[in-house]
Formats: structure tokens, C-alpha cells, sequence
């Protein structure tokens, strides 16, 4: 058995081994993914799901380089070229509307999600 990972950066592997004999190791991979947090597996804590009439939009918080925190509400999908790739940045172009106080004010802008490799 193998153990496979994958991010938008790269694709890693564990070496071959037997889950029955090493099975501490496998007990421990599950457990570690099962109780870890939604930022620990991955997950964004900026994108929100939302459902409003039966149809899904994402809610994401934006802060600016002041620490000031804004949050754009997903209207509809203006592009997702490449974001289906399992490697590369997974950019996706909504059109969005800033909310405030859970309402919708101004109008649409359009709001770039790319995916930052951290990896220096």
C-alpha cells in the first residue's frame, strides 16, 4: 500500500508498505486526518459556503494589507481556466458584490481566487 498526497505544488508518495504488519502507521494516518481541523486538511477559512434560494455562493474575506477586513459575495463564475488542473494555481474569476452587515451594497466587481504556493 501507498499513501498519496497532493496540492497545487506536487504529488508525494510514501514508500510501499504493508498495512497489516505496519499498521500503527495507518492507524495514525487516519486518526491524525479524522480529528484534525478544517485549516489542518486544507480547507480555507476565508471561503465560506452559502446556500440563498436553492443556489450556492461563496463568501470571501479579503484583508487588506492594513489588517482591514472586507467580504465579497460570489455571484456567478466569469472563469475557471485551469482551475480543474490538479498542479498549477486553480485561478477562478467571479463577479461579486461586497457585503456589509450581511447585505449586499454597491456594484459587481469582479474577484480573482488564485491559489499562492508559501513554499520558499
Amino acid at each position: 500500500m501507498k499513501l498519496w498526497f497532493s496540492s497545487r505544488a506536487e504529488t508525494l508518495a510514501t514508500e510501499p508498505f504493508n498495512f497489516i504488519t505496519d499498521n500503527k502507521f495507518v492507524v495514525h494516518f487516519f486518526l491524525s486526518m479524522m480529528y484534525a481541523d478544517e485549516v489542518q486538511v486544507g480547507w480555507d477559512p476565508a471561503i465560506a459556503a452559502h446556500e440563498v434560494g436553492g443556489k450556492i455562493y461563496y463568501d470571501y474575506t479579503v484583508q487588506s494589507a492594513g489588517g482591514i477586513e472586507t467580504v465579497y459575495r460570489t455571484k456567478k463564475i466569469l472563469s475557471d481556466i485551469g482551475a480543474d488542473a490538479l498542479h498549477g494555481r486553480g485561478t477562478r474569476v467571479w463577479e461579486a458584490v461586497k457585503l456589509e452587515g450581511g447585505k449586499e451594497v454597491g456594484e459587481s466587481a469582479a474577484l480573482k481566487d488564485v491559489w499562492i504556493d508559501q513554499i520558499e
